[in-house]
């Protein structure tokens, strides 16, 4: 009894396979690894196509009193990534949140959701005592600021990129 295809669509052989042509013998392995490849390509490039199709963006500009700048958001699938240039008196103190953009106003598509419900990311500040600082998201929307120690900058950019359920 001649080989078969098995549930993986590769070619079997058996012991009376037909070897003349030797052509032909060796190509029923390869037309059934090269069918196989040609379904899992189509399957994959469905599957791109769809996620492509989940990108989106949003671009804003209010801020919380006191604050100006831009924030802009982009979700490629369940990763967010929210890129901010702001400028505003930052009065910290060395345990205390800055918030700088409020609660709601980055739509709900961009929001974090799950358990933790805050994401973290990185914060440069500017004018005064300039440095590193922290930025945080949380499920509403709310951004913070957060430089651990009392100091007074005049504005900060910030990166958070997260998924959107950990």
């Amino acid at each position: 009894m001649p080989g078969s295809v098995d549930p993986n669509g590769v070619y079997i052989y058996a012991e009376d396979d037909i070897v003349s042509p030797f052509s032909d013998y060796m190509n029923l392995g390869q037309e059934s690894v090269s069918e196989s490849i040609a379904d899992h390509y189509a399957s994959l490039s469905s599957r791109l196509t769809d996620l492509e199709a989940d990108r989106t963006s949003w671009t804003g500009t209010t801020f919380a009193s006191g604050f100006t700048g831009t924030v802009s958001a982009w979700r490629d699938g369940l990763t967010v990534t929210i890129n901010a240039t702001m400028s505003g008196t930052l009065a910290f103190t060395a345990t205390g949140l800055i918030s700088v953009i409020n609660a709601n106003v980055i739509p709900a598509a961009f929001r974090p959701n799950g358990t933790p419900d805050n994401r973290w990311g990185a914060a440069y500040l500017s004018g005064g005592t300039a440095g590193h600082g922290l930025a945080v998201i949380d499920n509403t929307g709310l951004v913070r600021l957060f430089k651990g120690a009392a100091t007074s900058n005049t504005g900060a950019q910030f990166t958070l990129t997260y998924n959107l359920a950990p």
